[in-house]
């Protein structure tokens, strides 16, 4: 049996100090799902949470052209030769890679069903039947630094739009960080990664540059080409990488990019924090609220438990009547918004009529390269135009959430963002926030852009049958010019009325998801105001008896928060660099 080396440092066991911290964080909800099952309260909410911050993962995806060596570098990485690289561009298979203190490996394919692998499989790419989309899985206890990365060998890929689906669309809303191989050899970044990067900076996604085969140049010449990238990196993402690397897998040569990840794994804490600690700390925060009232003396009076029922019934139907409100107002800044990228796409693709031109010239479908600066343009746009009104969306609602209930939705300030704010004295404003935040963190460029692509390479393919015979002729060049103009039109008018829908389909789902979370509280402080009307009937001392229950779970919960903040505020003072 094969047994693999790992590199230095490198053990059986996860040894990240953050998912000891994410160990700590789940050893509390049992004894918090036990409190709010006692008082008949939802536990289903915290079993959700438990599984999610069980879960908790993030995709670091290894991006470059074909033979740029990427496999060669997980390999190293792996201390092993794990995955062949005697492959071809139409053999080659995506692979994940994480942490697990025993190997194991999988074909999955596109329908979820799963073929376990052996080593000898991978490493002699026996995998030629498999289906179409499908994808290896691996768990690796070479891994142990980085536990809560997910490393993904992303096959080497072009310009098209199918492979910016995959690789960006597929990836970026699960992903800390991109990272782009780049051949010593090669010099320069190809226009596949050129592309890349554009979408990527206006997703604000980090990447890290890594420069591989460096033994194969000078070492004069490797840093001539790592000074030229990352200049180039740094102008086309209006920001630096966060990282740039040598690494040599032939030589071993990859400290660097070891220390890369494990900054990566230290980012994953804040990450962590703001995703599953900051909403666990604001569910405790309503499920303390709750048991606060459970805990009271004063709710021993008929009429006042009734004039907190009406009260809180009055102020659910003045949030409706807001809510639909507030989204009629969001959803009137679609047009808006439909306008200024029909404008953008106007001006930024007829920025770019000479290359379509030439490309339909040499008998090259420009539809490919259309749709990609187009996927950009509608990136910038909404980053720009609808982002500002989701975040004045909410916090409109924030200002008509009802006082009574403890509600959890995202701070303004985070929507367009997977991050959340931080837990504060307040619980008004704090747990669906991930939730709703993620529905307008990574906006649907695939679903967007590729309805059109097979309209413009049927279009293009009939016009380019009829006139390129005669493409020597200035006249059949002129309709050929007119026929790129009008695809440049076309294209922003499809493009614009295909955005539509997605936002709305986007604006749908948070209203929805604002009207569950509400109806969610609603239902669990009439639960409680039930329990506090049953007391009255059942005699004093059974109800000193519960009031004293609720007391002392509510004090344990207090801990329970107290060891979640100082968690939160460990993990937030990392400084990832």
């Amino acid at each position: 049996m094969h047994t693999a080396q790992h590199p230095p440092g490198h053990s059986g066991s996860a040894s990240s100090p953050g998912f000891a911290a994410q160990e700590r964080f789940l050893a509390h909800f049992p004894a918090i799902i036990e409190i709010a099952a006692r008082h008949q309260l939802d536990t289903a909410q915290w079993q959700q949470a438990a599984a999610a911050a069980q879960s908790f993962r993030l995709k670091v995806p290894f991006i470059g052209a074909f033979s740029s060596g990427k496999t060669s570098l997980i390999n190293a990485v792996l201390g092993e030769p794990l995955f062949s690289v005697q492959v071809t561009p139409e053999t080659a298979i995506a692979a994940q890679i994480g942490w697990a203190a025993d190997f194991a490996a999988a074909l999955v394919r596109p329908d979820g069903s799963r073929m376990a692998l052996q080593r000898s499989d991978l490493q002699h790419n026996r995998l030629a039947d498999c289906a179409a989309h499908a994808h290896i899985e691996v768990q690796h206890p070479a891994l142990a630094r980085w536990p809560r990365l997910h490393l993904l060998d992303l096959p080497g890929w072009g310009s098209g739009v199918a492979e910016h689906e995959r690789v960006i669309d597929a990836h970026a809303a699960h992903s800390l960080a991109y990272v782009l191989v780049v051949g010593a050899h090669e010099g320069a970044l190809r226009e596949s990664l050129v592309r890349a990067l554009a979408e990527l900076a206006a997703l604000q996604m980090p990447v890290i540059l890594v420069l591989s085969k460096t033994d194969l140049r000078p070492v004069a010449d490797v840093q001539a080409v790592l000074h030229l990238l990352t200049q180039e990196i740094a102008q086309r993402s209006g920001t630096p990488a966060l990282a740039q690397v040598c690494t040599s897998a032939r030589k071993n040569q990859i400290e660097p990019l070891l220390a890369a990840l494990d900054a990566l794994e230290q980012r994953a804490d804040e990450r962590f924090a703001a995703g599953q600690i900051a909403p666990a700390l604001a569910q405790l925060e309503a499920l303390l609220q709750h048991l606060d009232l459970l805990a009271q003396q004063r709710f021993a009076d008929a009429a006042l438990l009734q004039a907190q029922q009406e009260q809180l019934q009055a102020e659910l139907a003045q949030f409706a009547q807001r809510l639909q409100i507030e989204t009629r107002q969001l959803r009137a800044q679609i047009a808006p918004v439909q306008d200024h990228l029909r404008q953008r796409l106007l001006d930024g693709l007829g920025a770019q009529f000479e290359r379509y031109f030439s490309l339909a010239e040499s008998g090259t479908d420009p539809g490919n390269a259309l749709l990609l600066d187009a996927r950009t343009l509608i990136a910038q746009t909404l980053r720009s135009e609808f982002d500002p009104a989701v975040a004045r969306y909410l916090g409109a609602l924030e200002q008509a959430l009802p006082q009574q209930l403890p509600i959890v939705l995202p701070n303004a300030s985070s929507a367009g963002s997977a991050a959340v704010a931080a837990p504060s004295a307040s619980p008004v404003w704090l747990a669906l926030g991930s939730a709703l935040a993620k529905l307008f963190d990574k906006h649907p460029l695939g679903k967007i852009v590729s309805a059109l692509l097979p309209v413009l390479e049927q279009w293009f393919g009939q016009q380019r049958q009829q006139q390129m015979q005669q493409i020597e002729q200035e006249r059949a060049r002129e309709r050929l010019r007119t026929q790129v103009r009008a695809a440049i039109e076309r294209s922003a008018a499809d493009l614009v009325l295909q955005l539509g829908p997605q936002l709305d389909e986007r604006i749908a789902a948070a209203e929805q998801l604002v009207r569950e979370r509400i109806e969610h509280e609603r239902a669990e402080r009439a639960k409680v105001l039930e329990q506090l009307q049953a007391r009255l009937a059942s005699g004093e001392s059974a109800a000193a008896a519960a009031r004293q229950s609720a007391t002392a779970d509510r004090d344990a919960l207090l801990q329970h928060r107290s060891a979640w903040q100082a968690l939160y505020a460990a993990a937030t003072a990392t400084d990832p660099a």
